[in-house]
């Protein structure tokens, strides 16, 4: 579905006749209405759009107020990209050269943090992390830390990617300039 202040109306994406101000309205299986009368836009239970807590979003027709609302919305995806890409699956090898991918979800971090912190540095002989297939992986403790790290250093890389990009969108002066700016 996409929306256009200019003409105040909602488009579906095969429509022929979408105006050029048409922005993408991520309602999942929200109920997408318009108030023709005051020229809001309206969402309903739209967990991407600006707020991000699936509440009722008011896109003004006003122009300034409508770019901070685009640049809100843009953020707030470019924040669940960041999420997403903090818990994607890294590849790891051990100090014996055992390549795997392993989980970085945060029940796998909490475990991990756990285990590090619990073993007092020394881990039970014959101790293994599972790989993402569940492969059983033989880890010493160093391969443990080591995986901590390569996580923390992804994880802190894309901390930064994502400030430069909001900061990105915070500085454009065009909804079409926001649009350009995705993760």
């Amino acid at each position: 579905m996409l929306y256009s202040p200019g003409s105040k109306q909602l488009y579906n994406d095969t429509d022929s006749d979408i105006p050029s101000d048409a922005f993408l309205v991520l309602d999942g299986d929200a109920q997408t209405a318009l108030c023709l009368g005051n020229g809001y836009g309206y969402t309903f239970n739209a967990p991407t759009i600006a707020d991000g807590y699936g509440t009722l979003v008011i896109v003004p027709s006003d122009p300034d107020h409508y770019l901070s609302v685009i640049k809100n919305n843009q953020c707030a995806l470019i924040d669940a990209s960041y999420i997403a890409a903090l818990s994607a699956d890294i590849e790891f090898a051990t100090a014996a050269g055992v390549t795997e991918t392993y989980q970085a979800d945060q029940q796998s971090l909490n475990t991990m943090m756990q285990t590090i912190i619990g073993s007092g540095g020394s881990l039970i002989n014959g101790f293994v992390w599972g790989a993402s297939d569940n492969t059983q992986v033989p880890f010493t403790f160093a391969d443990l830390q080591g995986l901590a790290n390569a996580i923390y250093m992804r994880g802190n890389g894309f901390y930064f990617h994502r400030q430069t990009k909001k900061a990105a969108i915070r500085a454009c002066l065009s909804v079409e300039d926001v649009n350009l700016i995705s993760w």
